[in-house]
């Protein structure tokens, strides 16, 4: 059992000189200094070796018995410890100090850093630092967005800080205090689909009837894919290739990096609605009520889904199955290879628009004001959310957490292994037009032009973050859409319909103060970045 702390003298006791750590040492180079002293010394170095261990234990007792022996004690103690201490690490092999290190949470990593020199040169390896990287923020697009920063290009980050960096950053989207950049514009039209293309490339869509290509880190447009005869509606992105529905009824696959249309595929008799690509394969469902299958590569139909009864809404897949879901108020789920429609999902009384799939289960958002959650393998439906008060537009599957945006200006966060409501996110006063995930935040936009950041864990509102209707004359300026990197928001933002050319890119960036720092990173973040 560890001794207690001595309680502090009374201003009447002598206060003996030498309590403190400091104090043992200085008595100790006196006491070497002394003639008496060290001639006590050498006649105790003369004992037997077998006299001398009870010299000392006979020494402590007379100091416990002597009457101002006891302030003496204190300093026996300090000379004790600081004779014993020993850096273990110093004294260990690099490889296994490193090894020991490893088990140690970044919190305490960053403790190291202040016992010594050796623990610091230890602490800041790499081969820690890069593993809790890994582990806690798996996924993200910081390193990626830190390599396109100009002010990093001549500058090599250590893992530690790129883990702090990082923590850093979140703090700001914790804080909700972003730097707006100045609008990126070029589309005439309401931007209908927005796709992200890596860390630093954003694809978007327009009923203009264009595609355009931006960079984040230069803030502008790098190139505009034409071709479409009227608007498009849904695009999406694998690698370098990105691919366009519109409703000229064809779906075009683009190279992001040279703009070229490799492929236009013709097949559709009415709007492309939807589109999902995966290993070169892309989906495609229309307002014709049929699902198409396309190989990417040489711009071939694969096969041809017909089941549906009105426009097929939402389309998804993996490498075994095509999910899709209908305004004829059914979803179904296909066999990949053959075709086969494995089952029907039935139980809503309205369109569903809205439909997220990750593997296990279906979920679907309808006009019945009800959200369905299916079981992928039996097609039975396990849930029926219900709680909002009109159309579910937008739902987000993170894990066992479902996010559901609703026309009737509200988000609700589901807990979809047992069906219950966590949270009811009020603040907008119009209807959710997008949602996006950042770890323990959601970002929200609305009609009424508001962009919210959530705290997810809590269920509370972190602040808004950006108004569309800020300086603006146009009552109907609203948020179309949303997307996220690791450092920034990017927001669609415009008029219905557009006028004076009134549709541009709003980026909100996070990173700008922590990209500030020249060499380290704030010292006052250590206690932040362990909170993953």
């Amino acid at each position: 059992m560890a001794s207690p702390l001595p309680l502090p003298l009374t201003p009447t006791e002598p206060r003996s000189p030498f309590l403190s750590r400091q104090g043992s040492i200085d008595a100790l180079q006196n006491a070497d200094e002394n003639a008496e002293v060290h001639g006590w010394l050498s006649q105790y170095h003369q004992l037997p070796r077998a006299l001398q261990q009870p010299a000392l234990v006979a020494l402590v007792r007379s100091l416990e018995q002597s009457p101002h022996g006891h302030h003496h004690l204190p300093v026996l103690r300090n000379a004790v410890t600081l004779s014993l201490q020993r850096d273990f690490l110093a004294t260990l092999p690099e490889e296994v100090a490193l090894n020991i290190l490893r088990w140690l949470d970044p919190k305490s990593l960053l403790a190291c850093c202040m016992v010594s020199k050796t623990w610091y040169k230890l602490a800041q390896r790499d081969q820690l630092w890069h593993p809790l990287y890994k582990l806690h923020y798996s996924g993200s697009t910081l390193v990626e967005e830190v390599n396109n920063h100009s002010a990093f290009d001549t500058r090599k980050l250590s893992w530690r800080q790129l883990y702090l960096l990082k923590g850093e950053v979140h703090q700001a989207w914790l804080q909700g205090q972003p730097e707006t950049l100045p609008p990126l514009k070029g589309h005439t039209g309401v931007i209908t689909c927005m796709e992200r293309a890596g860390a630093d490339t954003v694809v978007t869509g327009s009923d203009d009837g264009n595609l355009r290509v931006w960079s984040l880190s230069r803030h502008q447009c790098l190139r505009t894919l034409s071709g479409h005869r009227s608007g498009v509606w849904c695009c999406a992105v694998e690698g370098d290739l990105v691919i366009s529905g519109a409703c000229d009824r064809t779906v075009r696959v683009w190279s992001i990096s040279s703009g070229r249309c490799y492929h236009t595929l013709y097949g559709h008799t009415s709007t492309v609605r939807c589109l999902k690509m995966r290993n070169g394969i892309a989906v495609s469902g229309s307002r014709d009520h049929s699902i198409r299958i396309w190989n990417v590569a040489d711009g071939t139909l694969v096969r041809l889904l017909q089941g549906h009864t009105q426009t097929v809404r939402c389309i998804d897949l993996d490498e075994t199955v095509v999910v899709s879901a209908s305004y004829d108020c059914t979803a179904r789920i296909w066999e990949l290879g053959t075709g086969v429609c494995r089952h029907v999902l039935q139980g809503h009384d309205g369109r569903i628009y809205s439909m997220q799939y990750d593997g296990q289960h279906v979920v679907t958002g309808s006009l019945d004001f009800s959200i369905g959650v299916w079981d992928v393998d039996t097609g039975i439906r396990k849930f029926s959310l219900r709680g909002h008060h009109s159309l579910t537009g937008l739902l987000k599957l993170q894990d066992w957490r479902l996010i559901s945006g609703n026309a009737d200006a509200s988000i609700r966060v589901w807990d979809i292994r047992s069906g219950t409501c966590l949270h009811v996110l009020q603040g907008h006063q119009s209807t959710i037009t997008g949602l996006c995930v950042q770890r323990n935040l959601l970002a929200s936009c609305s009609d009424d032009g508001l962009v919210i950041l959530w705290n997810l864990t809590s269920g509370t509102r972190v602040g808004n973050v950006y108004n569309a209707k800020s300086g603006s004359t146009d009552s109907t300026t609203a948020v179309w859409l949303i997307s996220h990197t690791d450092t920034k928001l990017i927001c669609a933002v415009g008029a219905r319909p557009p006028t004076n050319g009134h549709s541009q890119l709003t980026v909100l960036d996070f990173a700008q103060q922590a990209y500030h720092w020249p060499h380290q990173p704030r010292r006052a973040i250590g206690a932040e970045v362990v909170e993953v």
